[in-house]
């Protein structure tokens, strides 16, 4: 019986070390639901109403701009990809949630947020990993789908 109350007492100890931690904001993408790669994401930043949160946590340090690219099918376009992944001081487990048009700024995206360069805030000693959603735009002066991509990324195109 006493080995059994040492036991629990240790059990209750480390919950309560855990749950000091544990106080983070949850997004709106339920963690659980996610594939194995998000599963130690203890940082859920993706809801509208931790948007700016990630400076609370991770500061970039390098966070390079993607350039349009200038093939003959893609010059003439504008778009956006957004990203759904996990900060750890680098982009990591990187997921494309959406893309207009599909494919056509994918690569070149993927490859900037891949360079991309965070460091824990002192509110993050610990480094827990964040996930965060976040789109990168692509505008062109000559754009031939403007209205298109006003709708299907959400932003005001001169």
């Amino acid at each position: 019986m006493k080995q059994i109350c040492v036991l629990m007492v240790g059990i209750f100890g480390l919950c309560a070390c855990a749950s000091k931690n544990a106080v983070v904001p949850k997004g709106s993408i339920n963690i659980a639901d996610l594939d194995l790669k998000f599963k130690s994401v203890q940082i859920d930043l993706t809801s509208d109403k931790y948007k700016g949160d990630i400076d609370k946590y991770w500061q970039p340090v390098k966070k390079t701009i993607p350039s349009h690219p200038m093939s003959e099918e893609t010059s003439r376009l504008s778009g956006c990809v957004e990203f759904l992944f996990v900060v750890d001081e680098k982009a990591k487990n990187i997921k494309i949630s959406q893309a207009y048009p599909e494919g056509a700024f994918d690569h070149v995206a993927t490859q900037t947020l891949k360079e991309w360069r965070w460091t824990p805030t002192r509110k993050n000693e610990q480094k827990l990993p964040a996930l965060l959603k976040i789109q990168m735009d692509f505008v062109s002066d000559i754009s031939e789908n403007k209205l298109e991509a006003q709708q299907h990324c959400g932003w005001q195109h001169p």
